[in-house]
């Protein structure tokens, strides 16, 4: 019998009532402008890695707000194809 290692969270996660946020900071890693609209793989790596997550969602909404306008919704579609024959 193999014997698994407990699994400890993630030295990423961090829980957000414990990070001190400056919003009005920009991030430490500069982000493309456009029109260049995608990050590159490194770019979001070096995000993900330097930034506190709920930064990077209040620099998006930020962003969102500057290039869609304050109330333009953002939705999410959920496909849930459930098979109940597994």
């Amino acid at each position: 019998m193999t014997h698994r290692q407990p699994v400890f969270r993630s030295a990423l996660f961090v829980p957000m009532s414990s990070q001190l946020l400056d919003t009005a900071a920009p991030l430490s890693v500069p982000v493309a402008e456009p029109p260049k609209n995608r990050l590159t793989r490194q770019e979001a790596l070096e995000l993900l890695l330097d930034e506190p997550l709920l930064s990077l969602g209040l620099q998006a909404e930020a962003e969102k707000a500057k290039r869609f306008g304050p109330d333009d919704p953002v939705t999410f579609v959920i496909d849930r194809n459930v098979n109940y024959t597994n």
